[in-house]
C-alpha cells in the first residue's frame, strides 16, 4: 500500500498485489484505512485462490486452479476423487468457456 498524491480525483491511497502471472492489480482509496482493508481482503482472496487474475480469466482456469491449490490438501483424498470428476464431467463443459468477470447469478441459473 502507497499514497499517490499527484493523483486527481481525492483517490490518492493504491492498494497494490502481485499476483502469480507477475502482473499486479491496483485499486483506488481516498482513506489509508480503506486501501488497508481492501488490501487485505485482496491477500485473502489470492490465497484462497478466488481472486481473479484478469478479465480474460475463464471459469475452468480458476475452478481447475481451486481444485489444485486449495481444495487438495484440505479433503480427503476420496472427496477430491469425485470434486475432479464433477468438476470435468459436469462443471466445464457447461461453464468452463465463461469468463469469471461476465459470471452472474442469471448465467448460472
Amino acid at each position: 500500500m502507497f499514497r499517490r498524491p499527484e493523483r486527481k480525483g481525492g483517490k490518492e491511497w493504491v492498494a497494490q498485489i502481485i499476483l502469480e502471472n507477475g502482473s499486479s492489480r491496483q485499486r483506488y482509496f481516498k482513506t489509508q484505512a480503506e486501501a488497508d482493508e481492501a488490501l487485505n481482503e485482496m491477500l485473502y482472496e489470492q490465497k484462497r485462490g478466488m481472486l481473479a487474475t484478469g478479465p480474460k480469466q475463464k471459469l475452468a482456469d480458476h475452478l481447475t486452479y481451486w481444485l489444485e491449490h486449495v481444495k487438495k490438501r484440505t479433503v480427503r483424498t476420496s472427496t477430491y476423487v469425485r470434486y475432479r470428476a464433477a468438476l470435468e464431467k459436469h462443471i466445464l463443459p457447461a461453464l468452463g468457456h465463461l469468463a469469471l468477470n461476465n459470471l452472474t447469478p442469471r448465467i448460472m441459473a
